[in-house]
């Protein structure tokens, strides 16, 4: 019984912790729920363009680098499968895009697809949870135009690595008409995207945009 109250204790603890660090989070504002009041000064609010575009990727745009609070709140989304983090970042993306004149040419929005293993460990698709925000508030379709193949993870895998990685792991599904904005949490390589913008011009997209919570290589 002592051993169930000291759990108890600790999860209660651990609940009230920012998520990119180890203070109390009792900030204020639209991340009050999860981050100290340091980490959510911390966070960006405006969109900048990624250093590098990826390849057969017309532009791309993150939020901020994964470095800091940003990359906290996108692995405690994707990991604790806390898909109001993730919606909430999403909002924030759709009012910078809000002021990019690109929007007016979009015709979709598409998603990077996870694997169903990956989302099933995880108990959400966190991509999903990003894109479908953004769709809704741009009024344009969420199109389901990707599948992916389960390879397991690349985390640990560096550039040359991830492009052999994910080779032949995305393919498009039917015609793909207009300007396309690809969406994923973080872009670390750029091989992902790389590989999504090669599939969906295959197949009939005019430019491919990629917009992206976070990035390693940022500008």
């Amino acid at each position: 019984m002592r051993e169930q109250g000291f759990d108890a204790l600790f999860d209660a603890l651990a609940e009230d912790r920012c998520v990119g660090c180890p203070a109390p989070r009792h900030g204020e504002g639209m991340w009050a729920r999860w981050l100290c009041a340091d980490c959510a000064g911390d966070v960006p609010t405006a969109l900048a363009a990624v250093r590098q575009a990826p390849e057969g990727v017309a532009r791309a745009w993150a939020l901020g680098p994964y470095a800091g609070p940003l990359g906290a709140m996108i692995r405690h989304g994707k990991y604790q499968a806390d898909a109001r983090i993730l919606e909430a970042l999403a909002q924030v993306l759709a009012a910078e895009l809000d002021h990019q004149p690109i929007k007016h040419d979009l015709n979709a929005v598409v998603a990077v697809p996870s694997s169903w293993w990956r989302s099933m460990q995880r108990g959400l698709d966190p991509v999903f949870h990003v894109a479908s925000p953004i769709a809704r508030s741009l009024s344009r379709p969420l199109q389901p135009a990707l599948t992916r193949q389960h390879r397991g993870p690349t985390s640990r895998l560096g550039r040359l690595a991830r492009a052999a990685h994910h080779r032949g792991v995305f393919r498009a599904k039917g015609q793909v008409d207009g300007d396309v904005l690809l969406v994923d949490d973080v872009c670390t390589t750029g091989s992902t995207a790389s590989a999504c913008a090669r599939e969906l011009l295959g197949a009939g997209a005019r430019r491919v945009y990629l917009l992206t919570v976070a990035a390693v290589r940022f500008s």
